[in-house]
């Protein structure tokens, strides 16, 4: 009896001690991420995104596929998602970097890099990306308590952003401003409108002047 009360307590110190890896990906660290993307283009947050969102978001990423853009998307909506690498979480370039050699094709000397995003409520992170598209998405900015559809909508403009810079645009399934000019306020507008009626009936008035003055030198000679 004694010997196994020593075994059985022998067994729960084991179960309890903690992992030997660290936060910042030592040899035993694991995530979900390297798992999900190598069985699909998107790993999803634990907290689930809606079901609307989800597919217009895998809409994006097939259509994007379809034209040649192999994307890779992590959601990262909170530190969960990061499985024991949470020291990552609000890092989402240096996080994109760790990530990307774990990915199939990363070492392909047929450059089967897959391009590769990670959304964080902090921001976004990237590897193999466009420069195209990762000037295209300096103005998608989220909130530091953005939640997982917050984070996914914004994968989707980001890729929806790039295509549209690298001369392959995808139908959106997120309304987004980009490529819109700048908003003309209504009074500005108004002002302009009026500058210009009056532009234009100075210079009316001016080529008079000068059609009178021409005539009287006529008749003068």
């Amino acid at each position: 009896m004694r010997w196994r009360t020593l075994m059985l307590g022998a067994l729960c110190l084991l179960a309890l001690a903690p992992a030997g890896a660290s936060a910042h990906g030592d040899a035993g660290a694991s995530a979900p991420a390297p798992d999900n993307l190598a069985a699909g283009p998107v790993s999803y947050p634990y907290t689930p995104v809606s079901v609307a969102v989800a597919r217009r978001l895998d809409r994006v990423v097939a259509e994007a596929d379809r034209r040649g853009f192999h994307v890779k998307i992590a959601l990262i909506a909170q530190r969960e998602d990061l499985g024991d690498l949470v020291d990552f979480f609000g890092r989402p370039e240096e996080y994109a970097s760790f990530l990307a050699p774990q990915l199939p094709g990363y070492t392909d000397a047929s450059n089967g890099r897959s391009p590769l995003l990670v959304v964080m409520p902090s921001g976004l992170g990237f590897d193999h990306w466009p420069a195209a598209g990762r000037r295209a998405v300096r103005g998608l900015q989220l909130s530091v308590d953005a939640g997982p559809d917050a984070v996914a909508a914004a994968a989707a403009q980001a890729v929806q952003r790039t295509m549209t810079a690298v001369g392959r645009p995808v139908r959106p399934e997120f309304r987004d401003r980009f490529g819109a000019g700048p908003r003309v306020p209504a009074s500005a507008g108004w002002a302009a409108a009026l500058i210009a009626v009056l532009g234009a009936a100075g210079a009316r008035a001016a080529l008079r002047r000068r059609r009178r003055a021409a005539a009287v030198e006529a008749v003068a000679a």
